[in-house]
């Protein structure tokens, strides 16, 4: 009886979920329609962020001597350049992706200094400058590390 009260609020919040998302999807296409959403009404600041797209968790594993020691994942954002479009990232996603993947194998598969995993700088360049290759330099402005886990067996 408990786990039938658990599932069914849990299908209640989806259902409230999706509704509160369909309702307010038309609000936004009606102020679409009609000429007042979706443009900024002035030019972005100096300085102002610009768009940043999420990327999927990447888990890569650490190997050492032949064995696998241990797991690295990372949440990567790629900050698009204040009034570029982003689509390019979004469109070049699978190939950014494939590229950081390798790069991160390569990194990992070097020993590091006080026996880390990596140095998170250097990653963070290098995936930077793989990621400006693909979608274009003046698209991507910055790569940041949401969170990083280093799970060592």
């Amino acid at each position: 009886m408990q786990s039938i009260r658990f599932i069914l609020s849990v299908l209640l919040l989806l259902a409230f979920g999706g509704v509160s998302f369909c309702l307010d999807s038309g609000t936004a296409h009606a102020r679409a329609s009609q000429g007042g959403g979706g443009e900024p009404a002035q030019p972005p600041q100096e300085g102002a962020p610009g768009v940043f797209v999420p990327m999927r968790t990447m888990t890569v594993p650490v190997i050492r001597d032949g064995r696998i020691k241990g797991r690295l994942s990372l949440n990567i954002v790629i900050e698009v350049t204040p009034g570029e479009d982003h689509s390019p990232v979004m469109v070049s996603m699978r190939r950014i992706e494939d590229a950081f993947n390798v790069e991160l194998h390569g990194l990992l598969a070097q020993k590091w200094p006080n026996d880390a995993t990596v140095d998170l700088e250097v990653a963070r360049g290098r995936l930077l400058e793989r990621a400006r290759r693909i979608a274009g330099r003046e698209v991507v402005a910055g790569l940041f590390f949401q969170w990083v886990q280093d799970r060592r067996s």
